[in-house]
C-alpha cells in the first residue's frame, strides 16, 4: 500500500519583525498543517526545516497535524515532514521570511471655504474682498451635488456699494477625501546585513478621484464647479540594495 503525506501550508508569514532592543533582526513564523490525500490533518507529524546556506535544522513535532515555528532567520530552506506510516515529504527551496505589507488610510471631511464676489464695490475703503449676501442654505444634499453644481450657487446675491456681505466667514465645504495607499515589500536576505528590497507599492487603490475645491468667486465663471482633481491610480515597483 502506498502511503504518501501531503504537506499543505496555511501561510508563510512573512512579516520582518524588530526583535532585538539596538539593532533592527529580521524574523519570520512558518505556520501550517500537515493533512494526507484525504485532505485529513496527520496527528504526531515531524516537521523539519533545513536552511539551504548554513545547513543547520530545527524540528518540531506537531501533536494535531498544525504547527508553527517561530524566530526563523530569513533565507531559503529544506522542508521535511515525516510521520509513521507515511512517506517523506520533502520541499525544497521554500523562501522565509522578509515580506511586508504596509498601508495608509486618510479620510478627511471637506475642507471651509470661503465664499467672495467677483466685484468688490468696497476696494476704495481699503477692503481686500467683498462677501456676498447669504439668502439660503447654500449645502446641497450628496445626491445632488455633481463637479458642475457642487453647492448651491443661487443661495448667494450681490453685496452692493457700502455694505459688508451677511456671507459667514466659511459657508461652503469643499469635496471629502478618501485615500488608501498600499505597499508590498519583499527583502531577500543574503549575508547578515545585506538584502536586495523589491517594493510593489499602489497609491489610491480604490481609484477615488481625489477631488480639488470648486470655485468660490461669486459672479464668476464656473461659480460652485470643480474643474480640477488629483492622480487617479498609480502603482509604481523600485528595487533597492540594502548593505
Amino acid at each position: 500500500m502506498r502511503l504518501i503525506s501531503y504537506l499543505t501550508f496555511c501561510s508563510l508569514i512573512i512579516l520582518a519583525l524588530a526583535v532585538a532592543a539596538h539593532s533592527q533582526v529580521a524574523k519570520s513564523d512558518l505556520i501550517g498543517e500537515v493533512r494526507d490525500q484525504n485532505d485529513a490533518l496527520v496527528p504526531n507529524a515531524k516537521v523539519s526545516l533545513t536552511e539551504v546556506a548554513t545547513g543547520q535544522t530545527s524540528s518540531k513535532v506537531s501533536p494535531d497535524g498544525s504547527f508553527i515555528m517561530t524566530n526563523l532567520k530569513p533565507g531559503i530552506y529544506n522542508v521535511a515532514v515525516e510521520a509513521d506510516g507515511f512517506k517523506q515529504s520533502l520541499r525544497k527551496g521554500t523562501i522565509l521570511g522578509g515580506w511586508e505589507l504596509a498601508g495608509v488610510i486618510q479620510l478627511q471631511s471637506g475642507m471651509p471655504l470661503a465664499v467672495t464676489q467677483v466685484t468688490n464695490f468696497n476696494a476704495f475703503a481699503g477692503f481686500g474682498t467683498q462677501r456676498p449676501n447669504l439668502v439660503a442654505d447654500p449645502n446641497l444634499p450628496s445626491s445632488e451635488r455633481t463637479t458642475a453644481r457642487f453647492f448651491d450657487t443661487s443661495a448667494f446675491t450681490t453685496a452692493p456699494q457700502f455694505t459688508i456681505g451677511n456671507s459667514s466667514r466659511n459657508p461652503v465645504h469643499g469635496p471629502q477625501y478618501r485615500n488608501a495607499d498600499i505597499a508590498l515589500i519583499k527583502r531577500t536576505y543574503f549575508g547578515e546585513n545585506r538584502n536586495i528590497e523589491f517594493r510593489a507599492e499602489v497609491f489610491n487603490v480604490t481609484n477615488t478621484p481625489p477631488l480639488s475645491a470648486p470655485a468660490t468667486i461669486a459672479g464668476a465663471a464656473g461659480f460652485g464647479s470643480i474643474t480640477s482633481a488629483g492622480d487617479p491610480r498609480v502603482l509604481q515597483f523600485g528595487l533597492k540594495l540594502n548593505f
